[in-house]
């Protein structure tokens, strides 16, 4: 008779571990269903080869928090042995962080890559722990509180690729400390009460491809400095400056462009002359610019533009004509206008609409059959 020896639980538990009682990529497909926070609650309970696999192999852990963060929670996330297996933050609402210890334990989190928390009170201090945070590549912090010391401190992030920073009050120092950060390629940087002086040092941003820099009403005078120096910007959004047509005159210098945003500002006809001839243009918003019909005849040269908002530009019928010719639009928001039934029949010879707004333009039954 054979002799026989009984193991442990414990014995049992290392032999599974070392035989893989579950390959990895079962593992890997396993976690794909689970949410960020399920995978670091429970999966390192199942096992130590779980734990394994989530310390050395998983490198795709992304937390989305859509609940209050309380103290509770952000001690179990302290306590985690797979804070370098996180890579995505992001705090999906508003004032959700109640305990600011949150911040102190993000920052211990060495290989986080992208980084999202909006209006949730983030200060100076805050500012502080992200910049710590030297893997970032993408980090999101629009609505809070940051100020210009808080901008100074992001500014020495040297690997952040893409920065959003509205509404944190930076201010033209601000402006200037971010100024500093070349490798940027992409920044949203409206609403910060920035003046001309912030505007000249963005504008040596020159590595930037998209630029967000609404609400600050500078004028002709901002746009000669973002196109004196963004040579390598392909989208830029300057809605809420009023630039009027000197100003359009600027942007239509600026050729590589390949997406406009320029909403309620006063670029009237004259503006839209200049603007259409950046012929690289596959997505032009101009809404709420009185550019009326007459507008509508410059912006049908744009023979590679694909989507398409003239929402609110007095425009009537024959605007909608000139529209009706370009066959190679698939978005078209022409709502708020005057187009009435000939227009609707004009839009309707549009072949490759996929998304169509046409509200408040008085088309009737007969315009919509």
């Amino acid at each position: 008779m054979r002799n026989s020896k009984l193991t442990t639980p414990h014995e049992v538990s290392i032999r599974n571990f070392s035989d893989n009682f579950l390959p990895d990529d079962i593992i890997h497909e396993i976690m794909s269903f689970l949410t960020g926070w399920e995978i670091l609650k429970y999966c390192p309970l199942i096992s130590k080869q779980w734990t394994y696999f989530l310390i050395n192999q998983y490198s795709k852990l992304c937390l989305d928090f859509h609940q209050i963060i309380q103290e509770e929670r952000v001690q179990h996330l302290r306590n985690s042995q797979v804070l370098n297996s996180i890579r995505n933050v992001k705090v999906n609402y508003a004032n959700l962080i109640r305990d600011k210890q949150f911040l102190t334990v993000l920052s211990l989190m060495k290989n986080l890559t992208c980084l999202s928390i909006n209006e949730n009170g983030l200060k100076e201090k805050e500012a502080k722990l992200i910049s710590k945070l030297k893997e970032l590549t993408y980090l999101d912090i629009g609505k809070n509180s940051v100020g210009r010391k808080g901008a100074k401190y992001i500014s020495k992030m040297k690997n952040l690729k893409t920065l959003q920073i509205p509404l944190n009050n930076i201010g033209p120092n601000g402006a200037i400390s971010i100024s500093k950060m070349k490798q940027l390629t992409s920044l949203v940087i409206c609403w910060n009460m920035i003046d001309l002086e912030g505007f000249e040092a963005i504008a040596r941003m020159n590595n930037l491809k998209y630029l967000k820099i609404s609400g600050y009403y500078n004028g002709p005078e901002g746009m000669r400095l973002l196109s004196s120096g963004l040579v390598n910007l392909t989208s830029l959004d300057v809605s809420r400056n009023e630039i009027n047509p000197e100003g359009a005159k600027y942007l239509g210098e600026m050729k590589n462009l390949i997406e406009l945003r320029a909403t309620f500002n006063i670029v009237e006809l004259g503006g839209i002359k200049f603007i259409s001839q950046l012929r690289n243009l596959t997505l032009l918003d101009v809404q709420s610019n009185i550019i009326e019909s007459e507008g509508a005849r410059f912006i049908k040269k744009l023979k590679n533009l694909k989507i398409l908002n003239v929402s609110a530009t007095k425009m009537n019928a024959t605007g909608a004509n000139y529209i009706g010719e370009m066959t190679q639009l698939t978005e078209l928001d022409i709502s708020y206008n005057h187009f009435g039934v000939e227009g609707a029949r004009a839009i309707s010879r549009l072949p490759n609409l996929v998304i169509l707004d046409i509200s408040s333009n008085n088309i009737g039954p007969e315009g919509a059959a």
